[in-house]
Order: structure tokens, then sequence, then C-alpha cells
């Protein structure tokens, strides 16, 4: 993660918005949620059965009119893209880095090993992907005829996906219309993480800056996709170093990574999401 004390806050740079971090059973319980036993697994103080369930976490590459990305760079950066989150994911001995409890350690890492991971295109835009373990990312230019503007993105987040009449929506309507980040050349994307209200997060990445880069355009763009995806995993600040969420690194740089703490903090993230996924099962 480089120097934790050399960092720019994201939120103060006028692109984030405040990180609400999902509670895992074997910590918290959410503000307003009945869970007996302080335990999401039970129900009425009985174990429930979730071995039937398939858990999946789902990354969505939005191109809605189909025209934003080459295909065949699309499809490379897909590939990418599915590669590096696995592993990231699935990695065992980042957790312990911030959390100490074996035994908690432990049950995170066989949580996420189970959970199936993919990574699918859709050039249609016809659905919503409200779902806790959804993660769409749309990729627009901001630029030209077919460019996407402030409004357009404020649309998506409003209409759409329901971002409206909270503090989500007021920082949204701040940064993307008051401050007009989309438009201005600093900013490769922006992210809209979750917060209290909504369990929704929402990546905007600009296709139309690839050949900024030295290198091939698909390590462009799965870097840059990979960065925005941190930003949604909750990691909400930027970081020196030669990683992934350094937002001055080389996009180009085909050997850009997530740190090994960050690796622990969206393993954290992905894994107190499966465990509100399981909690919302339970008591339909």
């Amino acid at each position: 993660m480089g120097n934790e004390n050399d960092y720019r806050d994201y939120n103060k740079a006028g692109a984030g918005y405040e990180h609400y971090s999902y509670p895992s059973p074997l910590y918290a319980v959410k503000d307003g949620m009945k869970v007996v036993d302080k335990n999401p697994f039970k129900k009425d103080g009985e174990w429930q059965d979730h071995s039937h369930l398939t858990i999946s976490l789902h990354i969505i590459l939005i191109d809605p009119r189909g025209n934003h990305v080459n295909i065949e760079v699309l499809s490379k950066a897909k590939d990418k893209v599915s590669a590096d989150i696995k592993n990231t994911i699935k990695s065992r001995g980042f957790v312990k880095l911030r959390i100490p409890n074996k035994k908690v350690v432990a049950e995170i890492e066989e949580t996420i090993n189970e959970l199936n991971i993919r990574v699918s295109v859709d050039t249609k835009d016809m659905k919503v992907y409200n779902g806790i373990l959804d993660y769409p990312v749309y990729l627009l230019h901001h630029k030209g005829t077919a460019r996407s503007t402030s409004d357009n993105l404020l649309h998506i987040i409003t209409d759409k996906y329901g971002f409206k009449n909270d503090s989500s929506y007021e920082h949204a309507d701040s940064v993307f219309r008051d401050n007009g980040l989309w438009e201005m050349e600093d900013y490769n994307g922006i992210t809209v993480p979750s917060d209290t209200n909504h369990p929704q997060k929402i990546c905007f990445i600009k296709t139309d800056i690839l050949t900024n880069y030295r290198g091939d355009q698909d390590v462009v763009l799965a870097n840059l996709i990979k960065h925005e995806l941190g930003h949604a995993f909750g990691i909400l600040r930027h970081y020196k170093g030669k990683q992934i969420m350094n937002d001055q690194a080389d996009m180009g740089d085909a050997k850009l990574d997530f740190s090994k703490l960050n690796k622990a903090d969206i393993q954290r993230d992905v894994f107190d999401r499966i465990s509100i996924y399981k909690f919302q099962k339970s008591i339909q």
C-alpha cells in the first residue's frame, strides 16, 4: 500500500463518498437489523443451512452503445480483470495483515474461497445491477460527439440506480454537476461507492483516454477498471508507489497490482457483503 501517511484523501479530493463497511457477523450488527444472537446465520435462534446457495460476485462491464471500446480490446481486458480480481480475492495470507485473530482469518478465507467470481460485458444497458455483490462498470467517453456528460452520469445514478434525496445523491450532484470532475482531464474515472442508504456501487471510466498511456490498450483498460473497482471495494484513498491504487501510476504497466494491505481490505469488504447476502436470504 506504500507509506500510509503519504496519500491523497479520496474524499477530500472531491471524487469520493463516505464509505460504509458492511458488518461481518464476527464483529458487528448492522444498525436497524434484527439479528438473533448477533449472528445473521441464525433465524429465530436456529442455524440456517446455506450450503445450497451459490454465491456470485458479478462485475459487469457496460458499454451502452457497444462502440466506446474496440471489441478485441474489451475482450482481452475482461479476461485480465477476471483473472486478476479472482487472484486478489482468493489469494491467502493477506487478511491476517489486517486481522490478527487466526480463527476469524480462517473463516474469511474459507468463505471467499467458495465465492463464484464472474465478469461479463453488457452492450445494451437495459438491466439494473443492484445486487450487493454486483459491480457495474460503465465504459464511456468524456469528449467528442459520443461523449457522456455529468448530467448523463447523474441520470444513471438517480433515475436508474435510485440514488435520490440522500447524502449519496447530494455528494454525487456536487461531484458531477458542481465540480464537473467527469469533464476534468485529471480524472480517469469516478466511482460512487456504497453508503448506509445504498449497498449499490457504480464505476465510470473514461475509455477515450486509453491512448494517453503507453502500452497495450487492453492492459490500460484493465488497470483503469481495477483501480475504480478498488474504490468500489471500499478503498477510498490514493496511495503512492507502483500499485493500482496510485492514481498517478502508469496504467500501461502490465505488472501493476493491488498492494498486500489493499488485498486484505478488499477480501474483508467482500466477506462482509457475503455475510449480508446470506442474512438477506435467511429472512426471505
